[in-house]
């Protein structure tokens, strides 16, 4: 009865890892199957006596095993080791599987041979798979659109950064990944993006000028806009960071500032009232002659034909005729600024009311 006592144990062994559906497998240091479960047969889509007593390169195949030989020594050599391929099996769709070495040691700790274990992956797989495939998709229509762009968490570390981000910094994208803002956009940077950082995170879009120095030392003007990114339950669980170019804007916008300024000195130099009306009548520009001439009547209408109106009320401007057609002669006066003075021609408003 002791002599079958290792048999019925096997047996019984064997019988209760059939019952579990997890793959299970193991080969000695000659790389030679020892035992294999049914869902491990099953998986394979093998007989068990096409894995028991058969070496793993005739199990997983002559022309996969030099893909997975090393894991296979070093799990030999005492480390669990662990990777994930497609197993195909004729007449079924391919599934990714998690392969797992675990060393088997005897009493004294010498390894003597290796546990294998199969887990179903396909799902997750896939799903990165496809996560891959989208992040391919926005990093080719990020970095076609040539602004800047990345992503940081709220730990305020890059996640995510286009080619022209990296282009700017004289890094490679990929290797900006998983490093602080601060050391990506230096601290002069970081230090105008950390208060407004705070905002966004709080769910408040931000946006502001800076120049931006490129690799090459050259500075740029850019917009930064930094956009929240919430996950499903509302949260702001990080922030997109976008570099608009406005340098030529920035400068276009100076060069009309500075004549803006050439036009006021120039105009405010000329001893004779000048001024501008807008298609509503409106004054969008008068020289110092002018404003100091100009006395508005009660309510601060400068409106051409105010003037006239309140003088027709009896609040017209001292001097000024009230007299039916005073106001044309006056304006013809104007025009011409021969026959009267022009504090008169200011007086009596511009002509056109």
């Amino acid at each position: 009865m002791e002599a079958d006592r290792p048999e019925v144990l096997s047996a019984l062994s064997q019988r209760m890892l059939d019952c579990v559906g997890l793959p299970i497998a193991y080969f000695d240091r000659d790389q030679c199957f020892r035992f294999a479960n049914a869902a491990f047969v099953d998986w394979l889509g093998k007989s068990a006596d096409e894995v028991v007593g058969r070496s793993v390169a005739e199990v997983d195949g002559e022309d996969v095993l030099p893909l997975y030989r090393a894991y296979v020594e070093s799990a030999l050599e005492g480390e669990r080791t662990g990777f994930e391929r497609q197993l195909a099996v004729p007449g079924r769709p391919a599934l990714w599987v998690r392969v797992d070495y675990h060393p088997d040691r005897d009493r004294s700790g010498a390894v003597r041979g290796v546990i294998v274990t199969y887990i179903d992956v396909d799902n997750l797989k896939r799903l990165e798979l496809e996560a891959g495939q989208r992040e391919h998709r926005l990093r080719l229509v990020t970095d076609s659109i040539g602004a800047p762009i990345l992503y940081c968490d709220r730990q305020l570390k890059l996640r995510f950064a286009n080619r022209p981000f990296g282009d700017l910094v004289g890094v490679p994208a990929d290797d900006l990944l998983g490093h602080a803002l601060r050391d990506a956009v230096g601290p002069d940077a970081f230090a105008d993006l950390q208060p407004r950082a705070e905002r966004a995170f709080a769910g408040q879009p931000e946006s502001y000028e800076r120049r931006a120095q490129h690799i090459d030392g050259s500075l740029r003007w850019v917009r930064v806009s930094l956009l929240p990114d919430r996950d499903p339950s509302g949260a702001v669980a990080g922030i997109f960071v976008v570099l608009t170019d406005i340098d030529d804007d920035v400068q276009i916008r100076e060069a009309l500032k500075a004549q803006g300024r050439q036009l006021r000195l120039f105009a405010d130099n000329i001893p004779g009232p000048i001024a501008y009306l807008d298609r509503d009548l409106r004054y969008t520009f008068v020289n110092q002659a002018f404003a100091a001439r100009a006395r508005p009547p009660a309510g601060g209408d400068l409106r051409p034909g105010a003037r006239r109106r309140a003088a027709g009320r009896g609040g017209g401007v001292p001097g000024a005729d009230p007299r039916p057609g005073a106001a044309g002669r006056v304006g013809r006066v104007r025009t011409g600024q021969r026959r009267r003075g022009m504090a008169d021609a200011l007086d009596a408003g511009p002509r056109g009311a």
